[in-house]
């Protein structure tokens, strides 16, 4: 229908429109005069006349066609039937002429509604061909001018055009210039970073992005803004990576470059302080994982770790074996030693720069977090670990490294580390109740098998020529007996307490982050006991005095100690202590008993929260001592016990019966352990009357217990 519309618009110029006919002639048809129609008129009969809108919908769509070729009369000859129904003819022209008259009267209503709209329309039109009119007179008397301009100033149009020209070449030579320098950046920026100079390649980046947003009419420099853009906040990312390392080593000069590249991101140092304390956890969490990992050797184990499981660290651990736990023990504590170096260092930079009170709370707060972190992370490697089959040694390696651990976070941020301690506590008393049964039999054994004869040790021996007291040494030399002024001993100001030597028997201790501040670490050295050459047996006619390799200040150390116990002793004993100088009479269990009670010693020294345990069964050692002697060579006396032994000794000796010896075997108890009765060695013969009974025997294992109980 809008085709037809417009096809019918060109008739609205024609002031007096006339509609065609159908192009039909009567002459050529003859219909039956029931009805008055003509074949050239323009009306039909209104009789049963449907509406205009529903003849104007029944009008075939071939009627609106645009082709050029389309012919209306063949197209309804097309639609005759072979056989002519003259009806039918005049029924299908009636509705042909009803359509034309619909149609006819539609089109000059439209006309008639549009004709003053295209009345303005037209003049408008009338009005632009005038206006285009003056314009092309004015463009021809401008060119007329110009014409007259070009053939009067030709010379001087040259010197402008030239001027301008040189000006668009000037503007073109900066513009190639500029974009140069902005393609070079990438070099510039890796030149900067190389240096370290992280502010300066924040500045740079600004610079070029100002310039490139300023340029980016070109399309060469559109694509590098977006570029210069993408750099610029994958800065900040950049920048956390390079702050990330500070966990690993504190470079003060590098860390005040990242301070200052963060304020010119209006990045605030509390926002900075919060990404360190996320480093710093996340770097212990990674460096511990990764060593611990890196002594899991076994296929099978590491086949069945599973990394990604909720608690990787805790389940490599499990996997550690013990021939490789001790130098994993020592590798962590190494790394994480660095790690709390660094933030050590860390505060006080900060500390010396005189920040903000803010800042500083902050890492103070954060001193706990992490030594926390650390803790935690050796805890749970001590704990997955099996120590029952350590040898005594290196079990007090294990001790020693915890321990040195332990006086690192006390210096670090005053932290007691309960966690380690309980978890080596926890370690210990496993470890040490297994161990002390062990050195009960041991014990046994020995008093069953010894000879009891005199040990040929020189007049000069003493108990810190021994091994096992080698970590020991160091406190006896600065301890020196005063006579007690109100019944209980007292102490110089360099007693044991204030030794300048640490609890595991090394001559490093405190200010280790001062000592390492460059290199090494606290677990680098002095942790392996090494072997000393012990030389306390006798030779013939050897009048060599205290072990030459010892100094004179610790001779001197001892002879302190000889004298006073030799000046507040009784006038009997004086002389029995001044003849035993000259002759000591104890035995090769004797030996024995003061060696382990050394390696207790040690124990205790580091093991603090059960250093009375470890005391209470050192003692053990020298009751069970004591008692055997008794039972080996006073319990056949004919003469009661009750005339020779003191009611002190005899209540001693009870206790010891009911407490620690047992005549059946009986398994351990909460309440301790109990250990079968020993038997005198066979090859001790007690009842030969030429012999004397055993009397040599008899004076060599009291004397024995004389010079044990001494020690």
């Amino acid at each position: 229908m809008d085709e037809l519309k417009h096809k019918i618009l060109g008739l609205i110029s024609k002031q007096s429109p006339k509609i065609p006919s159908m192009g039909f002639s009567d002459a050529n048809y003859h219909f039956p005069q029931t009805e008055n129609l003509s074949i050239n008129s323009k009306t039909v009969a209104e009789t049963d006349r449907p509406a205009d809108q529903e003849i104007l919908e029944s009008i075939e769509a071939a009627y609106f066609s645009m082709k050029e070729d389309f012919d209306i009369c063949r197209f309804e000859l097309g639609k005759l039937p072979e056989v002519l129904d003259c009806d039918q003819i005049q029924r299908d022209f009636k509705n042909l002429k009803q359509q034309h008259q619909v149609v006819s009267k539609k089109v000059l209503q439209l006309i008639l509604e549009h004709q003053s709209g295209c009345n303005d329309e037209f003049e408008k039109v009338l009005e632009i061909l005038e206006q285009v009119k003056d314009t092309l007179d004015q463009c021809k008397e401008s060119r007329k001018h110009l014409n007259v301009a070009a053939n009067q100033f030709k010379a001087c149009l040259g010197l402008l055009a030239n001027y301008r020209k040189r000006k668009l070449a000037q503007n073109l030579l900066n513009n190639l210039k500029m974009i140069k320098h902005l393609h070079s950046f990438d070099q510039r920026l890796q030149v900067l970073l190389s240096e370290e100079d992280y502010a300066g390649a924040i500045i740079e980046l600004k610079k070029c992005h100002k310039i490139a947003t300023k340029y980016r009419h070109f399309s060469c420099v559109a694509a590098l803004t977006y570029k210069l853009q993408e750099t610029l906040e994958n800065t900040d990312g950049q920048l956390d990576r390079v702050l990330s390392q500070t966990c690993y080593h504190f470079d003060p000069d590098r860390y005040e470059k990242l301070l200052l590249a963060y304020n010119l991101l209006d990045k605030s140092e509390i926002s900075m302080i919060d990404n360190l304390h996320v480093h710093y956890i996340t770097a212990i969490y990674n460096t511990s994982l990764n060593v611990v990992h890196s002594y899991v050797t076994s296929p099978e184990a590491l086949e069945n770790t599973d990394t990604s499981g909720k608690n990787p660290y805790k389940t490599l651990c499990q996997s550690v074996t013990t021939d490789v736990f001790i130098p994993c023990l020592i590798s962590l504590c190494k790394v994480l030693f660095k790690i709390v170096l660094s933030y050590y260092q860390l505060i006080k930079w900060h500390y010396n720069q005189d920040t903000d009170p803010p800042n500083r709370q902050k890492l103070d707060h954060n001193l706990t977090k992490i030594w926390d972190d650390v803790q935690r992370k050796v805890s749970s490697l001590l704990l997955n670990a099996d120590l029952a089959s350590y040898k005594f040694d290196q079990f007090v390696q294990v001790l020693g490294v915890v321990h040195r651990l332990i006086q690192v976070g006390e210096e670090f941020c005053l932290s007691k580390s309960e966690d380690l301690q309980e978890s080596i506590r926890k370690q210990s008393v496993n470890y040490f109740k297994n161990y002390h049964i062990q050195r009960l039999e041991e014990l046994k054994i020995f008093l069953e098998n010894e000879m009891w004869e005199v040990c040929p040790v020189k007049p000069t021996f003493t108990i810190l020529q021994l091994q096992e007291f080698k970590s020991l040494r160091s406190i006896l030399k600065t301890f020196k007996f005063r006579p007690p002024m109100t019944g209980t001993y007292s102490t110089t100001s360099t007693d044991c307490c204030s030794s300048n030597h640490s609890q595991d028997g090394s001559s490093i201790v405190g200010n280790y982050f001062v000592r390492y501040a460059e290199s090494g670490t606290p677990f680098d050295s002095g942790l392996d006991e090494t072997i000393i050459e012990e030389d306390i047996l006798a030779c013939e006619n050897d009048a060599s005095g205290y072990f030459s390799e010892e100094s004179d200040d610790e001779t001197d150390d001892m002879r302190d100690f000889e004298d006073y116990v030799t000046e507040n002793s009784s006038p009997i004993t004086k002389k029995r202590d001044k003849a035993n100088k000259q002759t000591l009479i104890l035995t090769n269990t004797t030996l024995s008993v003061l060696r382990q009670m050394g390696k207790y010693l040690q124990m205790s020294r580091l093991l603090k929260s059960i250093a009375h345990q470890i005391i209470s069964c050192m003692n053990q050692l020298f009751d069970f001592y004591l008692y055997s002697v008794h039972l080996f060579f006073a319990a056949d006396l004919t003469i009661a016990s009750n005339s020779l032994y003191s009611n002190e000794l005899s209540s001693t000796l009870k206790k010891i019966r009911d407490t620690l010896v047992t005549e059946f075997e009986e398994p351990p108890t909460e309440n301790g352990y109990k250990i079968l009765k020993p038997a005198l060695s066979p090859m001790v013969d007690l009842s030969k009357p030429e012999r004397l009974h055993g009397l040599a025997e008899r004076i060599v294992g009291v004397e024995s217990v004389i010079f044990l109980a001494k020690q």
